[in-house]
């Protein structure tokens, strides 16, 4: 990618276990962490984009920025469900394009 084609933008991150996203990519996960949940009503307030990024470590609960993988996805997110008689979300994803985290905005 060309120096003049980069762009910083601050977006909501959700930590992907086990799973990575690409662009064009139509992904459904469920959502429960509480830090994932947050990311993904911020997104929902706003223009629905997300950066998706694999944990390095799928075992971690809590992964923090530098669990994360740098390479990740802006996404947009398409359906969200609530899951009955829980507080986690289905969500249904899709891949726009590939992106840097550079570094996180508490």
């Amino acid at each position: 990618m060309a120096d003049e084609n980069k762009k910083i933008i601050a977006l909501p991150v959700l930590a992907l276990r086990g799973v990575v996203a690409f662009p064009g990519m139509s992904l459904n996960f469920d959502v429960g962490r509480n830090k994932s949940i947050v990311a993904l009503k911020a997104a929902l307030a706003g223009d629905k984009k997300i950066y998706l990024s694999a944990q390095l470590d799928p075992s971690i609960a809590d992964p923090d920025f530098t669990d994360l993988s740098k390479v990740g996805v802006i996404a947009e997110v398409k359906q969200i469900i609530r899951v009955p008689n829980s507080n986690n979300y289905h969500i249904i994803v899709e891949g726009i394009e590939r992106a840097c985290i550079t570094e996180p905005i508490r």
